[in-house]
């Protein structure tokens, strides 16, 4: 059995940035990878931040790729328009999904 093991370093990388200790106003990230170019989309409540905390953590993790950040700001309430849909409505999702909560509280 063969595993995509750059898939899996790359996945990993990301969910112990965005997923464990990240910030509640992270709603959505989803990312593509292009040869060593890694282009992260993250989707933040209004009049947040993403902190440098999970941009440190990534740029460690991964030295050997070029990084950029796309970042998309939403209202809990555009968030929350599609509740129930699988696709969002102001923005469209990278290749990869990482994860996109279903509901801003």
């Amino acid at each position: 059995m063969e595993y995509n093991t750059e898939y899996i370093r790359i996945h990993y990388a990301l969910m112990q940035a965005f997923m464990i200790n990240a910030g509640s106003n992270i709603l959505d990230v989803s990312y593509v990878v292009q040869e060593k170019n890694l282009t992260i989309q993250i989707v933040l409540l209004e009049e947040t931040e993403l902190g440098e905390h999970s941009k440190v953590k990534i740029y460690k993790d991964l030295p050997d790729y070029k990084i950029a950040f796309e970042k998309i700001f939403l209202t809990k309430e555009k968030f929350n328009e599609t509740k129930g849909e699988w696709q969002p409505k102001y923005y469209t999702w990278m290749y990869h999904l990482l994860f996109s909560k279903s509901e801003v509280i």
